[in-house]
């Protein structure tokens, strides 16, 4: 099966779009991945994902899914489209992720950012504020993942707690 799966808040890094790749490769579907409107490049695919960070951003999505959806498959999904799912019903006539979807949350893969926001899935007694001193090794072994250690995301970060 031939998949796109569109980053729709480019230029910004989006996470979940790198996993669902790495997820649908090891699936073993043949994947494109691309940031922003492909414009006709979306066609040709079975498969269109739609991964939107900032719901401002849900406009391109949709128009997006409008495009193709008669040639493929469209899922769509990212915290951008958390409170948008009835919207994107009532505009796209399609069903949208809504959360964390664990097909393919804890896909392992090498990626720039790590995402956390509760503390670690393992019962760590790491603090928010302490993430900034956690070791690579420990984000590789805890949370499944190989960061580049480029960036850390999450509800801290946000919050002003790391640097």
């Amino acid at each position: 099966m031939r998949a796109l799966v569109i980053n729709c808040s480019a230029p910004h890094y989006n996470l979940g779009a790198r996993k669902l790749t790495d997820w649908l490769r090891a699936q073993g579907h043949d994947v494109t991945y691309g940031d922003g409107d492909p414009g006709l490049f979306a066609y040709g695919h079975d498969l269109v994902c739609l991964s939107v960070i900032f719901s401002w951003h849900a406009p391109l999505a949709r128009a997006i899914a409008l495009r193709v959806r008669r040639q493929a498959d469209v899922w769509c999904g990212g915290p951008g489209m958390f409170a948008l799912t009835h919207w994107w019903k009532r505009e796209t006539g399609l069903d949208c992720q809504r959360g964390l979807d664990g097909r393919f949350e804890r896909q392992r893969g090498r990626y720039r950012m790590t995402f956390a926001s509760r503390g670690c899935p393992v019962n760590c007694s790491f603090r928010a504020n302490a993430l900034k001193a956690l070791p690579q090794h420990h984000l590789e072994q805890v949370l499944g993942i190989q960061s580049t250690g480029e960036a850390l995301a999450g509800h801290a970060l946000l919050a002003g707690l790391l640097p």
